[in-house]
């Protein structure tokens, strides 16, 4: 049972309450108190919420990717009982599902994949998650995270073989040097021949991008 729960103070009471009432600005302010008190009661993320609570959406999907970025387990997981849509996407086609790739997410991704989020859904770009997973990143710490939302995703039957819109493959992606270690984690899912065949791949896009720059100079 969450905290607020106690109370006789809903979000709804609240935001009722601040649309007709014509009270003062310090009236305001201490529903605002009010509210972030019960937020951090509850655990939940406060600027995230803050932001929420004063901006709505442009797209269904803006609320649930935002508490995701935000590593908002817990905001999360109140959206999707309230009736979020998991596979809910923002204006770019991107989902929350996305943004666990991008950051490496694991905890949140398990979480949404439960909830039925679609392990290959595409965006405009026509990138999966395991697109943005594989790709390692320099700032990273340790990679650790990265290699465990990989392998969450491929257990969750992500296919490393689906192309976006320009006909890239997250294990092409992966085949690059400098993914290197993404790799080492798709070959546990796939047959060696169809990894040789990416590495190959691979190795006839650098051959012809070196070709075209030579011919061009």
């Amino acid at each position: 049972m969450l905290p607020w729960s106690r109370t006789n103070v809903s979000w709804r009471t609240i935001t009722e309450t601040l649309d007709t009432s014509e009270e003062s600005t310090t009236r305001l302010l201490l529903y605002i108190i009010l509210l972030v008190e019960l937020l951090l009661a509850a655990g939940v993320c406060v600027s995230y919420a803050l932001a929420r609570f004063f901006h709505a959406s442009q797209h269904d999907g803006d609320e649930l990717r935002d508490a995701t970025r935000s590593n908002d387990v817990l905001g999360v997981k109140l959206l999707i009982a309230r009736g979020m849509n998991p596979n809910a996407c923002s204006g770019d086609g991107t989902t929350a599902l996305h943004v666990c790739g991008q950051q490496a997410m694991n905890r949140v991704a398990c979480f949404l994949l439960e909830q039925g989020a679609d392990v290959n859904v595409r965006d405009r770009l026509g990138l999966t998650p395991l697109h943005w997973a594989v790709q390692m990143r320099r700032e990273e710490i340790s990679p650790a995270n990265r290699l465990s939302i990989i392998r969450t995703l491929l257990q969750h039957g992500a296919d490393p073989r689906k192309p976006d819109a320009s006909g890239i493959t997250p294990l092409q992606i992966a085949c690059r040097k400098e993914n290197e270690a993404s790799l080492g984690v798709l070959k546990d899912f796939l047959p060696g021949e169809e990894v040789d065949a990416g590495q190959a791949e691979i190795t006839d896009m650098i051959d012809v991008s070196a070709r075209e720059i030579y011919n061009s100079e």
